[in-house]
C-alpha cells in the first residue's frame, strides 16, 4: 500500500540554493553516518517522511512531525535524530545477541526493557551529636 505523502512538500516547502537549482543548501559541518547521506539525498519533505517510514516510523508520527516543525530544516532534524535513536537501539540489542525489527525499536511495548538506565537515589546518613 502506498502512502500518499506530497502534501508534505505544501506544508514545509525545501529552500533552493539559486534559482533554477533543484538542490537545497546543505552545509558541509556536521554528522558523517549513514542517516546523514541519506537525508542530504532528500530534497523534499516527502522524501524525508519515506526515508522515516523506511525506518520504522509510522505515517500518523511523520505527518504530526511535519505540522509541528517551523520549517523544513527543523523537520530534517528531527526525522534524523529519531531514526539514528531508531538505529543506536537495534545496535545496542545486535550487541547482546537479541533481534530487534525496527517496529519494535520504533515503538517499544509496554513491559519491554528499555535501554535506558536509571540512577539510584542515595541518601546521605547523618548521626546526632551528642552533648
Amino acid at each position: 500500500m502506498a502512502v500518499n505523502l506530497s502534501n508534505l512538500n505544501k506544508v514545509l516547502p525545501a529552500k533552493v540554493a539559486k534559482k533554477g537549482s533543484k538542490r537545497r543548501n546543505v552545509t558541509d559541518k556536521g554528522r558523517h553516518d549513514r542517516i546523514s547521506e541519506e537525508l542530504s539525498k532528500c530534497n523534499s519533505a516527502e522524501e524525508i517522511a519515506k526515508l522515516g517510514m523506511r525506518f520504522g516510523l509510522s505515517e500518523q508520527e511523520v505527518r504530526n512531525r511535519a505540522k509541528s516543525a517551523p520549517n523544513f530544516g527543523q523537520y530534517r532534524m528531527v526525522v534524523g535524530n529519531r531514526c539514528r535513536g531508531i538505529a543506536n537501539k537495534i545496535a545496542k540489542a545486535k550487541q547482546r545477541h537479541q533481534t530487534l525489527t525496527l517496529q519494535d525499536a520504533a515503538y517499544p511495548k509496554k513491559g519491554q526493557k528499555t535501554t535506558k538506565k536509571t540512577t539510584k537515589k542515595t541518601t546521605k546518613k547523618t548521626t546526632k551529636k551528642k552533648k
